[in-house]
């Protein structure tokens, strides 16, 4: 039975107050497998969306130990702007920048205490406030931005099919 035929049928049966019949669960069965196949088309032209999203889920899942809650929180990541999430990389990326800087430098704790002040005050000489600037400063929203656009681009290219 095609799809508007069954749309028909049930439409009838149910605007008329009928009991289903027979006929009904082959409409009703028709529908199931249309929307089925539609949601098999959707994820097929959208494979690379669909994996991130069975990654994303997973990582939520071992995070929140409840599937239900781990969709829910993908959804929620996925209405906010992307211009947020650019954001959030930018950083993270300056983080790792700064950090490397430091690392580069001798100084491998993440944070400077008094405790470890006196282990790193003769490394102090070695930091150059212009090159921690460049550090910081790299990771621009720009740049982030670009080198993103450049990454997803290469992707959907090469994988769009795979």
């Amino acid at each position: 039975m095609i799809t508007k035929e069954a749309i028909n049928r049930l439409s009838y049966t149910i605007s008329k107050g009928n009991k289903p019949n027979e006929t009904d669960k082959v409409a009703l069965n028709s529908l199931i497998k249309f929307i089925n196949n539609s949601d098999k088309e959707v994820v097929q032209e959208n494979l690379l969306f669909a994996k991130l999203y069975t990654i994303v889920l997973s990582d939520f899942l071992l995070n929140y130990k409840d599937i239900n809650f781990a969709n829910k929180q993908l959804n929620k990541e996925l209405s906010t702007p992307l211009e947020f999430h650019v954001q959030i990389l930018e950083q993270r990326l300056k983080t790792f920048e700064v950090e490397n800087y430091f690392k580069s430098k001798g100084i491998v704790d993440p944070l400077l205490t008094d405790d470890n002040f006196e282990k790193y005050k003769h490394l102090f000489p070695s930091v150059n406030s212009r090159e921690f600037a460049e550090s910081f400063d790299y990771w621009d929203y720009e740049n982030v931005l670009s080198h993103l656009n450049r990454n997803i681009n290469e992707s959907l290219t090469t994988y769009k099919n795979v």
